[in-house]
């Protein structure tokens, strides 16, 4: 896992193995990042968000408190995700 400048991990955040918390990401508090997942540049993760194993979160998104993105999913550049998806899904 790698931690990219500018970013911003707050209290209780858990990272798993080789991620890429990339350049001025925020990762708010309780966050659960799983394994092989890419947080792109500038994307806020609100507090209590899940991201399940190998996913991919696209640069300026925001996803909104308390949301789960399950495996292998992709929420989209400058997207705000406000439900839960659920396994294989894209978001934009």
């Amino acid at each position: 896992t790698i931690i990219m400048h500018g970013a911003v991990i707050n209290v209780g955040a858990k990272i798993g193995t080789n991620c890429i918390i990339n350049t001025n990401c925020t990762i708010e508090h309780d966050v659960i990042i799983g394994n092989n997942c890419h947080i792109a540049p500038g994307a806020v993760l609100n507090g209590n968000v899940k991201i399940s194993d190998d996913s991919f979160v696209g640069s300026g998104a925001v996803i909104k408190e308390n949301i789960k993105v399950s495996e292998n999913c992709i929420v989209g550049a400058n997207s705000f995700l406000k439900k839960n998806l659920t396994k294989n899904k894209v978001y934009k």
